[in-house]
């Protein structure tokens, strides 16, 4: 602690007149870059998120209640109900197909914003999280129809934990 406030050695100081070390200087400059392509990167990223968000919640109102509340509107309207089912469902894959071409179309641009610099991790956590996002989506939609068909899902998940070579 105390060699912190102690000052640098006349002769340890570099005089203003002479160069800067370049390897110092290079060091500098890749930090800068790379912060700069960060904060480039999660711009992309706050930039497609109200969209994301968007289909994501397009793909959430498709549940059991609303397949089941379009069969009855169709059936009032003399309609066929599991045509107007089936609709709706293609309607929430298609958005899924579409947000899932808005990902790769993100990860396109994050690739272009520097293509010599690798995601770091807080990218590659976002891209997980949306990644993650989208899978949700798809299996309650499939939950959905499930439920809808078939009035469940079968077993959910359990809090088994496997564990090699003992006894669960």
């Amino acid at each position: 602690m105390r060699a912190a406030l102690v000052p640098p050695f006349p002769s340890a100081r570099r005089p203003p007149w002479l160069p800067e070390d370049p390897a110092t200087v290079l060091v500098r400059r890749r930090r800068e870059l790379v912060a700069s392509v960060a904060r480039k990167r999660a711009e992309l990223f706050d930039v497609a998120q109200p969209g994301l968000a968007l289909r994501a919640e397009k793909v959430a109102e498709v549940d059991a209640d609303e397949l089941q509340e379009v069969a009855v509107v169709a059936r009032t309207l003399g309609q066929d109900p599991a045509a107007a089912v089936d609709r709706t469902v293609r309607g929430a894959l298609r958005e899924l197909a579409d947000w899932d071409a808005d990902l790769h179309r993100l990860a396109h641009d994050l690739r272009l914003v520097h293509p010599h610099i690798g995601f770091d991790a807080a990218t590659n956590a976002r891209g997980r999280r949306l990644d993650t996002d989208l899978e949700r989506a798809r299996l309650g939609l499939l939950a959905a129809v499930a439920r809808y068909h078939h009035g469940g899902t079968g077993p959910g998940p359990s809090a088994r934990r496997w564990r090699a070579g003992g006894a669960v």
